[in-house]
């Protein structure tokens, strides 16, 4: 059975990447300049692939554009492997959330864009004792729980991420004003003090939380993480 044709293929793109694809053709048949982009296209098998159109235009080197060559190469395997290493380089392994360094390079962000910005601290109460009593294991499932009740706390447009050790930073962007953000670590707060039975009788240990908010003030992303470690 034949499979389906380009034109079928691109018919299928998001609208998003359509458009991109559009706006390329357009501009090389209009400036005569060569363009490439990468999209993700539908397989037959139902699984998305991504492919590198090189798009150029033909015509005479003085003489008007009298049409277009678009090249697609299946990119798919190179594509998956970028977005791995880039999960690995920005992703803590043990508890899924960002990392430190990925975490303050996207509150810098915000920082320059937006002017109703928190930042919430937590750090757990009595870690070591886990780790000195259960061992590393168990301080391990400690942390992955710790991180998956702070994403079910939060909002999807917020960010979590594991600042280190027993520590953790979320991110959160269009509170609504101090109000919404104290609403939020309030939320965080509750969602760390539901007690929870592990290894051999112990317990979830609890966690001090707090808020900085930025209120449009000129502040770095280490001075709104300094200001939410003191509130703690």
């Amino acid at each position: 059975t034949p499979g389906p044709t380009t034109e079928e293929r691109f018919a299928a793109l998001s609208d998003v990447d359509r458009g991109c694809l559009e706006a390329a053709l357009s501009e090389v048949l209009a400036r005569g300049v060569d363009r490439d982009l990468e999209v993700g296209l539908p397989a037959t098998s139902g699984h998305g692939r991504s492919c590198q159109v090189a798009i150029r235009a033909l015509g005479g080197d003085d003489g008007p554009v009298t049409g277009a060559v678009i090249c697609a190469t299946d990119v798919t395997d190179g594509a998956r492997l970028r977005a791995e290493l880039e999960r690995q380089a920005t992703t803590d392994t043990l508890t899924g959330c960002r990392n430190r360094n990925w975490v303050m390079a996207k509150l810098a962000e915000h920082i320059g864009s937006c002017q109703d910005l928190a930042v919430i601290f937590v750090d757990l109460d009595d870690f070591k004792s886990i780790n000195d009593g259960l061992g590393h294991a168990a301080g391990d499932e400690v942390l992955a729980l710790v991180a998956e009740r702070l994403r079910g706390a939060v909002r999807t447009s917020d960010v979590v991420g594991r600042a280190g050790g027993d520590e953790f930073l979320v991110v959160c962007p269009r509170t609504g004003g101090l109000v919404g953000a104290r609403k939020l670590a309030e939320r965080v707060a509750y969602a760390l003090d539901q007690p929870e039975r592990i290894r051999d009788g112990f317990y979830v240990p609890g966690a001090s939380v707090g808020m900085a908010y930025s209120g449009g003030r000129r502040l770095s992303a280490d001075q709104l993480v300094a200001e939410a470690d003191a509130a703690m």
